[in-house]
């Protein structure tokens, strides 16, 4: 049980591993920690967790609980310290899907490094954020690869937020495309009409392996879970989809069945762009399908990218 006693060496311990001779040698971009034995959470010690996260957020580490859930008494601990719900905060079931999260954003952060440098899109909070100076980005490379990291990583977890300026769908739109080229809102504007926003709660399946598509979906937020089923003697490989990525992108503009099962993990908001939606763009505003389907076929390439290391260190 974590409480005032015990929680004091959990956090000097957390401190330790991200500051002084530790941080210097061994710099981090997540903490996981994992609490599937704790059995319980008093508030002087979520206060403590709370003060740990704000050390990380300024040294650009993420968060990133594990081995409990929302609805558990250290999920409600948490929660009622709104620390869950803190940008750059984490939550998985299970340490194996933490860590998994944790591999699919250093494997993304890495494919974006390597493409050529666009424009920076500014997340609320991130320019005020004074970041301390250290050794891990003493030298220009070494920043441009950390400023990079963060981005894609921040875009990946980050919480939802208002912009009367730049409503939805044209945020999701940013964070989904602004790698891959640029995404002027007049220019998409018309994309607007042709997409549906859709609410889908946790377990809800959008579609089955080898079902005919029924179009695409842009993450605006929450979790999505494809799993991939390639013979009977193969391990099923699963893959994540979080805020700013593109789903069943393939198949809807292949118009080919559906290589993959795929669920909604956690509550997820989406935009589809039906199948049909997409022909009638193709004929009343050919050159935004065009605009807008290369890019589609960017992101599907880095996500392709992305599946085949993962299979690739399974060997």
């Amino acid at each position: 049980f974590l409480f005032f006693g015990t929680i004091t060496n959990v956090e000097e311990t957390m401190r330790k591993l991200v500051s002084g001779p530790a941080w210097e040698t061994n710099p981090i971009r997540f903490f996981m920690l994992d609490l599937a034995l704790v059995a319980g959470v008093d508030l002087s010690a979520a206060e403590a967790l709370v003060r740990v996260q704000r050390f990380l957020s300024a040294k650009q580490v993420v968060l990133v609980f594990c081995g409990f859930s929302f609805e558990s008494p250290i999920g409600r601990a948490l929660g009622s310290v709104n620390l869950l719900e803190t940008e750059g905060v984490e939550l998985f079931s299970t340490f194996s899907d933490a860590l998994e999260w944790t591999e699919n954003a250093y494997l993304k952060a890495w494919f974006v490094s390597q493409k050529t440098e666009t424009p920076v899109v500014e997340l609320p909070g991130r320019q005020d954020i004074n970041v301390p100076q250290d050794d891990s980005a003493n030298t220009p490379r070494k920043a441009q690869l950390l400023e990079a990291g963060w981005r894609t990583i921040a875009r990946d977890h980050s919480s939802e937020f208002v912009d009367a300026d730049n409503p939805e769908p044209y945020l999701t739109l940013v964070r989904a495309f602004s790698s891959f080229g640029t995404v002027d809102r007049d220019e998409f504007q018309p994309l607007v009409a042709y997409l549906e926003r859709m609410t889908l709660p946790e377990g809800f399946v959008l579609w089955r392996q080898d079902d005919a598509p029924n179009g695409l979906y842009i993450v605006e937020s929450g979790v999505l879970r494809a799993v991939y089923h390639f013979s009977e003697h193969t391990q099923n490989t699963e893959e994540s989809m979080v805020a700013g990525t593109v789903a069943g992108e393939l198949s809807a503009l292949s118009e080919t069945p559906r290589n993959a099962t795929c669920t909604v993990e956690r509550q997820a908001v989406v935009w589809k762009l039906s199948t049909e939606s997409l022909r009638r763009m193709e004929v009343e505003h050919a050159q935004l399908a065009k605009s807008f389907t290369k890019l589609v076929l960017k992101a599907a390439k880095l996500d392709y990218d992305i599946l085949l290391s993962a299979l690739a260190a399974r060997q």
